[in-house]
């Protein structure tokens, strides 16, 4: 009877959302419309004040606490989508430049631009992370913004080289990619987004429903107010619910890969990573030449740690619990652990401050390891 109240509990809350219908049956060989989803999502006007606060605490985390400002940089939207993430950086100071292969996405950000900002300050480009010409005629850029872009793309490995084309040369590449460490079970996940886009609009609909509940199922099952959490979906991401369900069961191409493979291909192309960040199901490189190590360093704190030791006494094994619901893949993992210096505890997370990322481990070659307090760390 639980599961039936829930089931109908999803069904009226996607209901209320008033999404447009999806399309019908689409090529494998296409591109997911992500503009189109995007567009609606600014129509019918789903962007809350809450949303664009939350983009904005994005843009200001994406500086690292390396600079104080955005004003006076450069900053390039690399696959813009609904030109939210452009806005917040526009708001902070920035010079801008979006740009998207999608027509509706484009459209979305011009209209966001003439409502907030100016065409001197604010530049809507059609370019593709994977059109080279394209992106070597942009405006040189302080920060180049593509998260969770390239692995749509259908090249991750050629989008990933060329988003460094329009970066100065002291400038920062903020990218992230499907991390294939966090998906245990990446074929059935393909072949239910197959499935979706091979689907007629009704049955695309059920399985929107389907996977929003899934989704909602631990808090609703907690007791949560329904709308309180939609509400918080909305806080944290920036978009609405119902919005972001489609955009990840119809995103589409689709490629995941590791921290440690896109470190070793970013160094054989000349970038150095200098963060390395875990959220939700994507990774988030920092990605820098030489000549912008110091530049978006500046002020960190240094701390040598010494050796880890193996972790034996099985206190991991609630966390392990928690983030693998395959036993398999839990008894392969093992934890490495090291006491933090009196002068660092203060910046680390807890269940009440999560995900803060202001602690960062790095081996003894300089590459970085991830947060400590992240979800995963690199394997």
């Amino acid at each position: 009877l639980h599961d039936v109240a829930l089931h109908l509990l999803g069904r009226l809350l996607y209901t209320l959302a008033g999404l447009p219908r999806p399309g019908g049956p689409e090529d494998d060989a296409g591109q997911f419309a992500f503009g189109a989803n995007w567009l609606q999502f600014l129509d019918h006007g789903r962007i809350t004040r809450h949303g664009l606060v939350s983009a904005v605490q994005e843009a200001r985390r994406a500086l690292g606490g390396a600079l104080s400002s955005f004003r006076g940089l450069h900053v390039l939207d690399l696959g813009c989508g609904s030109g939210l993430q452009s806005l917040a950086f526009r708001l902070l100071g920035a010079h801008l430049t979006s740009a998207d292969i999608q027509q509706p996405a484009l459209e979305a950000t011009k209209q966001l631009r003439a409502a907030f900002s100016d065409e001197a300050s604010w530049t809507v480009a059609e370019c593709s992370a994977l059109d080279v010409l394209g992106l070597s005629r942009l405006t040189p850029a302080d920060v180049v913004y593509t998260w969770g872009v390239l692995h749509h793309s259908g090249n991750l490995w050629q989008a990933l080289h060329n988003a460094q084309l329009p970066l100065a040369d002291d400038g920062l590449l903020l990218v992230a990619v499907y991390a294939s460490e966090f998906y245990d079970e990446k074929e059935n996940l393909m072949e239910m987004k197959r499935f979706y886009r091979n689907a007629s609009a009704w049955r695309k609909e059920q399985l929107e429903i389907a996977v929003g509940i899934h989704w909602l199922r631990p808090l609703l099952k907690a007791g949560n107010n329904p709308f309180a959490v939609l509400s918080d979906f909305n806080v944290q991401r920036g978009m609405d619910f119902w919005t972001d369900v489609r955009d990840w069961l119809g995103g589409w191409p689709m490629e995941f890969a590791s921290a440690t493979d896109v470190i070793t291909f970013v160094r054989s192309t000349g970038l150095r990573c200098i963060g390395v960040r875990r959220y939700g199901g994507n990774t988030e490189f920092q990605l820098v030449r030489e000549a912008g190590i110091g530049r978006w360093t500046a002020g960190r704190r240094c701390a040598n740690l010494g050796k880890f030791v193996l972790e034996t006494s099985g206190s991991f094994g609630g966390v392990l619990h928690h983030f693998y619901h395959h036993k398999d893949h839990q008894l392969l993992r093992q934890w490495w652990v090291h006491e933090l210096p009196k002068s660092l505890q203060d910046f680390t997370d807890s269940y009440g401050r999560p995900q803060r990322d202001r602690l960062l481990l790095f081996s003894t070659d300089n590459e970085p390891f991830g947060y400590p307090s992240a979800q995963f760390a690199r394997p």
